[in-house]
């Protein structure tokens, strides 16, 4: 039902959509680019009289388009013979381990219920913010034992592109939709490796085969042969790059901000309700943050340079 919806606004507005494609078809980093595309973030308006009269003819034109049931098989043609040549690349490497005091963990400052997105020397994945368009970037508990939050910049790098690539959707949009923008993206690197992939297709060793499961937990990987799927025996590794330490990569001193209390304080309380396990240490370390916060509390957004938290 909801592809059919998407297929009938895009008949609704298919002029429109494709005038833009024609008028800006290179993915260039230029303003006018970027303010369209941020313009695509910003809700659509309602439908007039005209269009929802239209809409059950569009609705029915997207059925004919996708057959119900067609799907399935569609993508498991495309993606097979797409995804073969990229189980070709396996380059493990060891992963670093919690050193609190000694390396930088990224969290779900949001989380901690459920769930928290524990990165050692890492963030887990940026967000394009909460559903009302406020940003909700990851935090960072650095080795000193401050938790900052990234700022927008680093966060463009994070993703692959160049500090400031997104600053031109600022001339059409809040500036909450950089993180909209930076969150929505692919990672340039892994966009650049997929690329080079499909342009000179990896050696695929059939070795790697698994039988897939029926049931239970899907694989890491798999692939379709076009006649059965097989679970892939492959680490998340292709390449075997190590990155570089989190706290020095993040350079952005200015947009980096320390987590406030009232987030900092939210987070603990959802962490005594959790049934999770933390790493030993972790909340004793926000706690002490809590009480450095706790004592600037008439201070609004701080940058970095303005305080300093002992270990």
């Amino acid at each position: 039902m909801r592809i059919k919806a998407a297929l009938a606004v895009v008949v609704l507005a298919l002029s429109p959509v494709a005038a833009l494609a024609q008028d800006k078809p290179a993915p260039a980093a230029d303003a006018t680019g970027m303010e369209a595309l941020a313009g695509l973030l910003t809700p659509p308006p309602p439908l007039t009289q005209e269009q929802q009269a239209r809409l059950p003819l569009a609705t029915a034109l997207a059925e004919k388009v996708v057959p119900p049931g067609s799907l399935g098989g569609m993508m498991d043609g495309m993606m097979g013979g797409l995804l073969s040549p990229l189980l070709g690349d396996d380059a493990p490497f060891v992963r670093a381990r919690s050193d609190l005091g000694q390396r930088a963990h990224g969290f779900y400052w949001t989380e901690g219920l459920g769930g928290l997105g524990w990165a050692v020397d890492a963030v887990p994945t940026l967000k394009n913010g909460s559903t009302i368009g406020i940003p909700s970037p990851p935090a960072v508990l650095l080795p000193s034992g401050a938790i900052i939050k990234p700022g927008i910049r680093d966060a463009e790098r994070l993703q692959g592109f160049d500090a400031d690539w997104t600053a031109p959707a600022e001339r059409v949009a809040r500036t909450s939709a950089r993180w909209a923008l930076v969150g929505s993206a692919v990672s340039v690197p892994v966009a650049a490796w997929l690329g080079r992939r499909l342009a000179a297709p990896a050696n695929y060793e059939p070795l790697r085969d698994r039988p897939f499961p029926l049931s239970g937990k899907a694989p890491r990987a798999a692939r379709f042969d076009g006649t059965v799927r097989h679970s892939v025996a492959i680490s998340a590794d292709p390449i075997g790059v190590t990155p570089p330490p989190i706290a020095e990569f993040m350079q952005d001193r200015e947009g980096q901000r320390l987590l406030s209390l009232k987030a900092t304080l939210g987070f603990l309380s959802r962490t005594r309700r959790a049934k999770l396990r933390f790493e030993p240490g972790f909340i004793s370390a926000v706690e002490r943050h809590a009480e450095a916060m706790r004592a600037l509390e008439s201070s609004v957004q701080m940058t970095l340079p303005e305080l300093t938290l002992a270990t």
